[in-house]
């Protein structure tokens, strides 16, 4: 009968220590890179956490008045049952049902309004000031008509830090807000999806506005556009398929 050199005992012995043996070896050997790979997922797990907070900005749209007016409510976080503050974009709640609904927003997230950001003066986007400055009296404006010495220069409040953009020509007191680290522009009625505000009514210029229009244009391409009618877009896709800019 043929016998195996190596014996049953020892093969059996041989086998069940070979997988061991072959990966404290291996692990020896590739430590370092185990240590790399370690420590790259480390960084890039850091770098993701640290620019989620740095750059993310919840933005809550309401469709307001019957000019279908965009006000917006921002927070640094996502609304849950804790404080933070936000800011809040051309008030443009009109009746007591669209008062109501903004207002019951903000309490049930318990959102404390840092600043009322306003676009422009036509009725339609300010129309729900008075209404939100009874429930958060003292609560500071900025706009062209309140501190248009601060045009372009970064403004701080809160945790949000933005400039404002004087940008004439749909109405002589026009600005938008600039959130540089976010890539966001509020445009109010200057710039909207592949149109541009209207410029037949009182304080309109529409030399003006194309000069206002050639200034938002030298934007990043990737900043995302929030109008004050409408639907979001970009600076890319505007300069690509906007007749006006």
């Amino acid at each position: 009968m043929y016998q195996h050199p190596l014996n049953r005992k020892s093969y059996t012995h041989t086998i069940s220590n070979l997988p061991q043996k072959y990966i404290n070896n291996f692990i020896r050997a590739n430590k370092m890179y185990f240590f790399s790979i370690f420590l790259a997922y480390f960084m890039i797990l850091h770098y993701l956490c640290t620019q989620n907070q740095v750059n993310m900005l919840y933005i809550k749209t309401f469709y307001c008045n019957p000019f279908r007016e965009c006000t917006y409510i921002l927070t640094l976080a996502e609304p849950s049952d804790q404080p933070q503050p936000c800011l809040i974009i051309d008030p443009g709640m009109y009746g007591g049902k669209e008062e109501s609904r903004i207002l019951t927003f903000l309490g049930d997230h318990r959102l404390t309004p840092s600043a009322i950001l306003i676009t422009h003066e036509h009725l339609d986007h300010v129309c729900g000031l008075d209404v939100v400055l009874q429930s958060y009296p003292d609560t500071p404006k900025y706009g062209y008509n309140y501190n248009r010495e601060a045009e372009d220069t970064p403004i701080t409040l809160a945790g949000f830090t933005f400039r404002m953009l004087y940008t004439p020509g749909h109405k002589e007191d026009c600005v938008c807000f600039y959130f540089e680290s976010e890539n966001i522009l509020f445009s109010g009625d200057t710039l909207f999806q592949e149109s541009i505000g209207r410029t037949d009514l009182p304080g309109g210029d529409y030399s003006t506005l194309q000069a206002s229009l050639r200034r938002l244009a030298l934007l990043p391409d990737k900043t995302v556009v929030y109008p004050g009618h409408g639907y979001t877009t970009t600076i890319a896709h505007e300069k690509a398929h906007n007749p006006y800019l």
